[in-house]
């Protein structure tokens, strides 16, 4: 989802995640954890007529993305960066497959 894409007043929202543990080559900073996600929300907005000037919409039909991460590619001991690959589908999908793509970071903590 792109920022300020959609707005709403009420709305209801999933993110499931699974992460599959160190699976691949491990060293000191180079830590590789492979994960699925699976993102979903929908929402809507009261009183529409209210915000003029602005396009705005809001996603009653529901949003929908899933992706493939490698979380802590570079492990820094409390911390972790890793990158991501997200792909949206559903009604909010645009046109052209490949506009349809999001690459994303990832930050992790460790407590």
């Amino acid at each position: 989802m792109r920022m300020s894409e959609f707005v709403a007043d009420r709305f209801a929202a999933v993110f499931i995640t699974h992460n599959f543990g160190k699976l691949l080559f491990r060293s000191r900073h180079f830590n590789p954890e492979p994960a699925l996600a699976l993102n979903m929300g929908c929402g809507s907005l009261r009183h529409p007529e209210n915000h003029t000037g602005i396009g705005i919409r809001s996603y009653e039909k529901g949003y929908f993305e899933s992706g493939l991460l490698i979380n802590n590619i570079l492990n820094m001991g409390f911390a972790g960066f890793g990158i991501g690959s997200f792909y949206r589908f559903g009604p909010y999908a645009f046109p052209a497959w490949n506009d349809n793509f999001a690459l994303k970071l990832t930050l992790s903590f460790s407590f």
